[in-house]
């Protein structure tokens, strides 16, 4: 500490920003994913205030701060400003563009109140707190681990929701066919199986590649554990997105040392593991728990888990031998898995290519004919009305509608968050008939923000995404490799890089909602804070002696 604090006097660094963004993280991080007022029945409105006043405290604090020192955050200069910064402003600019176009409905663009309450002012507050963060946090583990630590109580409470406990009384006042779509202190059951990706992507990376102290990688498996037991008893398919991200991109990266490649055999081990353990209570508790629905239920009922788990376990040990015999040897001699690791881009690339020729041709045939030959996977692959809960009708009448708008709607969108008002103008009576529900969102995040920012918004945001997933990952990569020096392992920006991958890949059939997609910004700003360290003053800190890691 007294070295960070000799870091920071020497680049003349301002403590009170790092001071305020930080309690506003660590709040964010914390207070945010547990609180609620009065259970399941205000929880977005809840957690929506909560992100609002937290943020609106920050920036106020902040701007204090600036009026009274006569200094303004470093790196606003326009050669300082980076790619994700544009994207920031991007993203601002066009959501305030089309809010201004969104009548008669200016007023739910700006509140969102016909929404999900992702109108102007939430974008509002989203582009104050990145300015905030951006230029005065500073990166430390200790947020990730506060975050590890909450979201341990968010899930282990979800996953007795599985089991019917009701330990805080949440459901003391539902009717009982709500009991499965809402869990723990998050409510909807797809906003929560978002929030556990980010514990599974988080503590996953940090299992896999950390180089820290046992007691800390024991934390990170044991969460992960935990993490999935949760996303599979809650039993949302937006799950197995997760997942396919996780497990299919981390080895990229894991497969470049032996013992990050025996921790991820061990990640699939486990998730194997838990895997058979959730299939197994369903059956012998069937009627006392919770009902595992859509693909996690196909997975479940696999004869061969136990079988599976064990052979993954054994793999896992075995390849303790190549770390044990590296000891013994040089790099040149012994090397990393290079092989492996070109091995899997081929096997990632087929079964990418596979999954799309199958959903193809199951598409090019009738659904009865799709059933005969694929069964219970005929669901999936079949693109229809019904597919994925419905989603395949909301996303055709949402392409349908977009498509019947006016050019300059084309252009702009509809306005932030007013999806809902569109789909009741035009497709109640018919959306009602085929669906039997209502639904006030896309169920696509992507084609959300079409409709209503605009496809320049649109582009604003998946800029914004793509710009800090690289930054994650160059700055992961440059500490893993030690070409940069700063007493943080370079595990904890991989583990934000697959944080941003996980979520991009759920959000296809997902959406962004003021109760999980927060956790994601917050992580977003830490890393364009570390990216402003780089341009505006990286090169002072990096001059100075390093700060001992700390494990």
């Amino acid at each position: 500490m007294k070295k960070t604090k000799k870091i920071l006097a020497a680049t003349k660094e301002p403590r009170i920003p790092a001071l305020v963004t930080g309690l506003w993280a660590a709040a964010m991080l914390s207070v945010f994913p547990v609180i609620y007022s009065d259970f399941y029945f205000n929880i977005l409105e809840t957690k929506f205030l909560t992100f609002c006043v937290l943020t609106m405290v920050m920036t106020v604090v902040m701007a204090l701060w600036f009026l009274f020192s006569g200094r303004w955050l470093r790196g606003f200069r326009a050669p300082e400003f980076s790619a994700m910064d544009w994207c920031m402003l991007a993203f601002f600019l066009t959501s305030f563009l089309a809010t201004i176009l969104a009548a008669p409905y200016v007023r739910q663009a700006v509140t969102g109140e016909e929404g999900r309450y992702t109108g102007m002012l939430y974008v509002a507050f989203l582009t104050a707190a990145y300015v905030c963060m951006r230029g005065g946090f500073r990166f430390r583990p200790g947020y990730v681990m506060l975050f590890l630590w909450v979201s341990l109580f968010v899930c282990l409470f979800g996953i007795t929701d599985f089991y019917n406990m009701n330990l805080l009384h949440f459901r003391d006042f539902m009717k009982e066919e709500q009991y499965g779509m809402f869990v723990s202190t998050i409510g909807n059951i797809n906003t929560y199986t978002a929030f556990v990706g980010f514990v599974i992507s988080l503590s996953g990376t940090l299992f896999v590649l950390s180089e820290e102290k046992k007691p800390r990688i024991v934390f990170y498996f044991v969460t992960l554990g935990v993490g999935f037991l949760a996303l599979i008893l809650g039993s949302s398919d937006n799950g197995y997105l997760t997942l396919a991200a996780f497990f299919g991109f981390l080895p990229l990266v894991a497969f470049r040392r032996w013992r990050w490649t025996r921790r991820y055999a061990m990640t699939l081990a486990l998730f194997v593991t838990a895997l058979s353990y959730a299939g197994y209570v369903s059956r012998v508790k069937a009627g006392e728990v919770q009902y595992i629905d859509g693909l996690f239920q196909i997975l479940t009922k696999g004869r061969m888990l136990p079988a599976a788990a064990a052979l993954l376990w054994v793999l896992a040990m075995i390849l303790f031998y190549p770390e044990q015999r590296r000891k013994h040897q040089t790099k040149e001699e012994n090397g990393e898995p290079v092989q492996l690791r070109f091995a899997w881009v081929i096997l990632l690339a087929l079964c990418i290519l596979g999954l799309v020729a199958l959903f193809v041709q199951a598409n090019g045939m009738e659904y009865e004919e799709v059933v005969k030959r694929y069964g219970s996977l005929a669901p999936y692959l079949k693109f229809r009305d019904q597919w994925g809960t419905q989603r395949g009708y909301v996303w055709r009448a949402a392409v349908e509608e977009y498509g019947a708008l006016s050019l300059r709607q084309k252009l702009t969108g509809t306005g932030p968050d007013t999806f809902a008002i569109y789909m009741m103008l035009h497709r109640w009576k018919e959306m009602g008939d085929i669906t039997g529900q209502f639904y006030d969102s896309a169920h696509n995040e992507y084609l959300q923000y079409l409709f209503t920012i605009g496809p320049f918004g649109l582009l604003s945001y998946l800029g914004l995404m793509f710009c800090g997933g690289r930054a994650a990952w160059r700055k992961g990569s440059r500490l893993l490799n030690g070409s940069e020096q700063s007493g943080i392992s370079g595990a904890y920006f991989y583990a934000i890089l697959f944080l941003i991958l996980c979520y991009a890949a759920q959000a296809v059939v997902n959406i962004s909602i003021p109760i999980a997609t927060p956790i994601l910004w917050v992580f977003v700003m830490m890393v364009a804070a570390e990216e402003r360290e780089g341009i505006a003053g990286g090169k002072r800190v990096q001059n100075l002696s390093p700060i001992p890691q700390r494990v």
